[in-house]
């Protein structure tokens, strides 16, 4: 190969490399002084039922009855739902997300944990809302074997249940995903009004 090529193609690596440093750096700062906050929780459900088909006040509805005690029988009892996570970019520089590895917990108990491919982009000064969709069995959760003892230790008997979301992003550096270095964790207090909808 020729000399001169060899020393272009070397100056260029170095040079590509250190902006990939500065890019990172500057990322990295964007994702860190960005405000994450959970917008609302949609749709959520146990066993394919709403909270309100299943509980009116205290009770149990007659109607979810059924649908219930066969799935605390196969000890399966599915909640899902999606938690809007909303990302405030207040930073002079856009930002790129890549993929989410992210954990949900209700009351201290960790409800759910995966990675989610979402390419989003925010401009300076602008809002995202990112659905956050989750899928667990709620009979885990528990160490007693009732549906009331499942609500609960999960629900508890409180007007306001604690949510956390955890969130680790990554932005893609060439072929690379590059993580933040820690969860970031953000929390909201949700009321029976917000679950009940």
């Amino acid at each position: 190969m020729n000399r001169g090529v060899l020393c272009f193609l070397v100056i260029f690596s170095v040079f590509a490399l250190g902006a990939c440093g500065i890019g990172g750096k500057k990322q990295l700062k964007a994702l860190k002084e960005s405000n994450y906050s959970i917008n609302s929780v949609d749709r959520l459900s146990i066993a394919g039922l709403s909270l309100n088909e299943i509980i009116e006040g205290e009770d149990l509805k007659a109607g979810a009855l059924p649908i219930i005690g066969m799935a605390i029988l196969q000890k399966d009892l599915p909640i899902q739902g999606i938690v809007n996570l909303q990302i405030s970019n207040d930073t002079k520089n856009s930002t790129h997300i890549n993929q989410f590895k992210y954990k949900i917990e209700i009351a201290d108990k960790q409800l759910f944990e995966g990675t989610i491919d979402e390419n989003v982009y925010i401009e300076p000064n602008k809002d995202v809302v990112v659905p956050m969709r989750f899928t667990s069995n709620l009979f885990d959760m528990s160490e007693k074997n009732t549906f009331e003892n499942i609500l609960k230790d999960v629900f508890g008997a409180k007007e306001e249940l604690p949510l956390t979301l955890k969130i680790k992003p990554s932005f893609r550096i060439g072929k690379k995903n590059v993580y933040y270095p820690t969860y970031i964790s953000i929390n909201k207090v949700l009321t029976k009004s917000m679950l009940f909808k």
